[in-house]
Formats: C-alpha cells, sequence, structure tokens
C-alpha cells in the first residue's frame, strides 16, 4: 500500500513540475508513432512551445526527433530545432548539438 502511494506521489509531482515528462519512466519509447496519447499530448505540449520560441521546447523538439519518440526519427529536423534552442539561449542544445554533429 505504501508503494502505491508513493508512486501515485511521483506521478502526480512530476505533472505539476514537469507535465510533458511525467510519464517518461512509465511509458517506453518504441511504438507506433502517435499511438500513445499522453505521448501525443506531450509532443504537442512541446511543439506549441518551440513555435513560440521557447528554448526549452526547441530543445525538446529536437531529443524526440533525434530518438524517434513521439515523432518519426529525423536527424535533420534534431539538428534544426537544436540549433534554433542555442540560438534561443540553451546551453544544453548546444552540447546536444555537439554530440550530434561528432557521430
Amino acid at each position: 500500500m505504501k508503494l502505491k502511494i508513493a508512486l501515485v506521489f511521483i506521478v502526480l509531482t512530476g505533472l505539476l513540475l514537469r507535465p510533458d515528462r511525467a510519464f517518461c519512466g512509465l511509458y517506453g519509447q518504441g511504438g507506433p508513432i502517435g499511438s500513445d496519447p499522453l505521448i501525443a499530448k506531450a509532443v504537442a505540449f512541446n511543439q506549441a512551445q518551440a513555435d513560440k520560441g521557447d528554448a526549452y521546447g526547441l530543445l525538446r523538439m529536437g531529443e524526440r526527433y533525434r530518438d524517434g519518440d513521439g515523432v518519426p526519427k529525423d536527424l535533420v529536423k534534431a539538428k534544426d530545432y537544436f540549433t534554433k534552442a542555442v540560438a534561443a539561449g540553451s546551453t544544453d542544445a548546444a552540447n546536444e548539438l555537439a554530440q550530434l554533429n561528432s557521430n
């Protein structure tokens, strides 16, 4: 019973703090694109933020396209999103872009 309560607390805390990543540990990747409504919502949230020029939204979309997480894997789009995130001030995106370019 304590384990269930702890799990519910962790999930709810994740929803409040990071709604786009709340279920990442509970739902795996690799299923058909768009098959999980929670991932689809997270992608839509990240895309809306990216469309506004938000550095974190741009970073997350770059990660999603790099990994094929909720979208088809596309390294060209990933680099584009990382580049835009760097321009928006994301140091994490700069690191991701450097790593992507080195491979």
